[in-house]
């Protein structure tokens, strides 16, 4: 399941953003880090703001401190020439753009509604629009967004390609089984992973030295995907390089070998990300049907 966090980074992915972190005091003095993003939406000649606010003691009372506080966020844009526009049509400065009053809060804790409106009238009268985006958020978009792929790494890949490639995928609205989003403290791991397997229609293999080496969780999961191509008998597995070669990736698997795959490089994340989401939008069509051999 996507995070509160998440949905703070990925929302709103068609605005121009630009993004500081600001410390905001605790009632007891401590300083907390509070991520803070300016949006510009060039269609509505409209600036927004959004503070990402993690769990702290009197949650309803740090966001109300923080809304004092907007004029920060909106400095971030002083002094940028930012300009967008359609082609085939003049370019917009963003100075032209207005705060509309709206602020997201994306909170950690779970407020109540009546916490909310509290908060929402509290706030009205220094002309902000506040509206709080918590756990139950998270919850409520994670119910409606099935995963289109399974991503399946090895552990020691997590932060440098798979978190990266899941958040990537998740920004153009390509939602990939991830475990760090989708597993919640409790969950039987064996299932879990057996269910997102089964369940997404494609699986992302992450073809790294440590993956190829992996005879526990990884094998398994591959093993697991393998099957599946071949009782389903099309192509599910899209294989993303990492510096392996064809040779190694043979002796993983035979046939994975031979299959067109992508070469990981950071600085094409964005590219790689929607290349992937062509193939995962293509989903059911004909060509996906897997050559006779299958996977090895």
């Amino acid at each position: 399941m996507a995070t509160v966090r998440d949905y703070f980074e990925t929302d709103f992915t068609r605005d121009v953003v630009g993004r500081n972190t600001f410390d905001f005091a605790r009632e007891d003095g401590r300083l907390v880090p509070v991520p803070v993003q300016l949006h510009f939406d060039f269609d509505a000649n409209a600036v927004f703001v959004a503070f990402y606010v993690p769990a702290v003691p009197d949650a309803p009372g740090f966001i109300q401190g923080i809304c004092g506080h907007v004029d920060r966020a909106l400095a971030i844009g002083e002094g940028r020439d930012i300009r967008a526009g359609r082609h085939g049509e003049r370019q917009v400065p963003s100075t032209d753009l207005q705060f509309a009053g709206r602020v997201f809060v994306y909170a950690e804790d779970d407020l109540s509604d009546a916490e909310i409106d509290t908060l929402v009238a509290s706030v009205r009268p220094q002309g902000v629009y506040l509206r709080v985006r918590g756990p139950r958020y998270a919850r409520a978009r994670s119910a409606f967004e099935k995963p289109l792929a399974f991503i399946s790494y090895d552990s020691g890949d997590r932060d440098t390609v798979a978190g990266p490639l899941a958040h990537a995928l998740a920004q153009i609205r390509c939602h990939a089984w991830f475990d760090q989003y989708s597993m919640r403290a409790g969950d039987p791991l064996e299932r879990v992973i057996r269910k997102g397997l089964e369940e997404c229609e494609r699986c992302i293999v992450i073809l790294s030295p440590r993956y190829l080496e992996n005879q526990r969780w990884a094998r398994k999961e591959f093993d697991a995907i393998a099957e599946r191509e071949a009782r389903e008998d099309r192509a599910l597995i899209i294989p993303v390089r990492v510096g392996v070669t064809t040779d190694e990736v043979a002796a993983f698997s035979p046939a994975l070998a031979h299959r067109r795959s992508l070469d990981w490089d950071p600085l094409r994340l964005p590219d790689i990300a929607s290349e992937i989401s062509v193939t995962l939008l293509a989903v059911g069509r004909p060509h996906e049907r897997r050559p006779q051999g299958g996977p090895a």
